[in-house]
């Protein structure tokens, strides 16, 4: 099954090692919402949206799945391997994979 932008915003989310509760915290939105936007039970708003990338350091594009750093495949294997990784270090893998990318992004640009 082909991932959406709920199952993105769960993948990045978990990928980020913050729960539902700190995402909403961090993005200013309602109780429960991320809850809701995850399992379908709401549709995510172009604010949510942008507030939501903002706090997973990303572009709203790549939570669409139309950002040119949205390799379906190698992504969905970075967000495997950050779940594989000790939580404690989570958010320093999470970091090293985010400039990673980042500087692939710059190197096609340049080339």
């Amino acid at each position: 099954m082909a991932e959406d932008v709920y199952d993105r915003i769960q993948s990045w989310r978990k990928a980020r090692d913050l729960s539902q509760a700190e995402l909403e915290k961090r993005a200013k939105l309602p109780r429960g919402a991320v809850f809701r936007i995850e399992n379908r039970q709401k549709e995510v708003t172009a604010e949510e949206l942008q507030s939501i990338a903002r706090v997973l350091g990303l572009e709203t594009a790549i939570l669409l799945g139309e950002g040119p750093q949205e390799d379906g495949e190698l992504m969905a294997a970075v967000r495997e391997l950050l779940q594989r990784c000790p939580k404690q270090q989570r958010k320093a893998m999470a970091q090293v994979f985010y400039a990673l990318g980042k500087q692939m992004d710059i190197a096609q640009v340049a080339s």
